[in-house]
């Protein structure tokens, strides 16, 4: 799964840490499904309570977001434009 830059803004504000994979977690966790690519490189997410996201929930939660987002815009809510 590669992480845009909108995706990065969505988890930051949902409290989610995005950090650089180091070498020993893209060998343990790549199987696992919990590094993800972007456009600096390999990435993991974390919670705030130190749990390492996986592709599966990260997915749910990213595409709950974009449906929320859609249902605003549908109801002619302006939102800002946060993405840097």
């Amino acid at each position: 799964m590669h992480l845009t830059p909108e995706h990065k803004v969505t988890l930051q504000a949902c409290g989610y840490q995005v950090l650089a994979a180091t070498p020993e977690q893209l060998q343990r966790l790549t199987q696992q499904r919990r590094v993800f690519a972007s456009c600096g490189g390999s990435v993991v997410v974390r919670r705030a309570d130190g749990f390492l996201e996986t592709h599966a929930t990260l997915a749910a939660m990213l595409e709950q977001h974009a449906q929320a987002r859609d249902l605003v815009m549908d109801a002619g809510v302006r939102l800002p434009n946060i993405v840097e």
